[in-house]
């Protein structure tokens, strides 16, 4: 699986990563290109990767409002490819708006505070469709045939700490996450999994792997989160799809080939780093080999994924 940061959350989405995240202020480093980004319409580009990880090359245009997007606009991220189109508030993607990656994936539908909420469509990248509203349990796929997919085969019923029953258990190791995955996953999706390809599993990245960087803590502080960490692998979207890969192979009797996995993703943003060194503006490319906290955690609702 790709380091999906460069192809997709975060999402953070772009993969998406709002303008402004909790706590944070709207992105230092950027440089006014033309028009009036306080109080009208005009452009900011970052010449530079900044501290909240925004690279050279990636720009917004629309309109402003106290210094931050307000109303229509456009956000692209160079490192990615990816481009958000639509409406912001506060800085943040916020009501109708749509999505799209180099690789033919995207959204399109309702945001709100910087993440899909409410009713919208998505799009994978093999071509497949998805309808789904907030507050239904399961969505309907569409697939490139034609077909009809249900989604009520994607329940997640994850294990419940048994001291605190509002708390999930969070997998402190890889082989933990398989143990869970095999339980709170649907019989009929492991299934599907198994006998699904590992190039297949990105598909999950959305559903699942947003889950599970949400409610594992994987954006941080979590032990599962520092287990991923300590062996150099900083990114949430990383991490979900080392997790999502090496469940593929756990399933098929394959050898995981952790350092394998981590090395892969290692060299990818070694070559990021390298290409914008020479000032090379252009999206990012995928790696030839794939790159591979707290146990208590109260579940929280899918947001950032980026």
């Amino acid at each position: 699986m790709l380091p999906l940061i460069a192809t997709f959350v975060a999402v953070a989405l772009c993969a998406t990563t709002p303008f402004v995240d909790a706590g944070d202020e709207f992105p230092k480093g950027g440089k006014v290109a033309f028009g009036d980004c306080q109080d009208g319409y005009g452009r900011i580009v970052w010449e530079k990767e900044n501290a909240v990880g925004w690279k050279a090359g990636s720009y917004y245009e629309g309109y402003f409002k106290n210094g931050l997007p307000e109303g229509y606009g456009k956000l692209f991220w160079s490192a990615t490819g990816c481009i958000y189109f639509g409406e912001f508030k506060g800085g943040k993607e916020h009501g109708i708006g749509t999505i799209r990656w180099p690789d033919g994936q995207g959204y399109t539908g309702e945001f709100r505070d910087g993440e899909p909420n409410g009713a919208g469509f998505r799009v994978a990248a093999n071509g497949d469709w998805r309808i789904h509203r907030d507050g239904d349990k399961f969505g309907l796929n569409l697939t490139k045939n034609g077909e009809l997919e249900r989604e009520d085969i994607f329940g997640i019923t994850p294990t419940k700490d048994e001291g605190d029953p509002e708390r999930i258990l969070i997998p402190s190791d890889l082989n933990e996450c398989f143990k869970e995955l095999k339980a709170m996953l649907t019989s009929e999706l492991v299934a599907k999994m198994r006998l699904g390809t590992e190039e297949g599993m990105i598909e999950h990245h959305f559903g699942l792997g947003m889950w599970m960087r949400n409610n594992w803590g994987l954006w941080g502080g979590s032990e599962l989160s520092k287990w991923f960490r300590s062996r150099g692998i900083t990114h949430a979207d990383d991490m979900s799809g080392i997790i999502l890969d090496s469940f593929w192979r756990h399933l098929n009797d394959k050898p995981i080939d952790l350092e394998k996995q981590i090395q892969g993703y290692k060299a990818y943003w070694n070559e990021q780093k390298e290409i914008e060194q020479d000032g090379v503006k252009q999206p990012a490319t995928a790696p030839e080999s794939k790159p591979e906290g707290d146990k208590k955690r109260k579940p929280e609702s899918e947001g950032r994924s980026q």
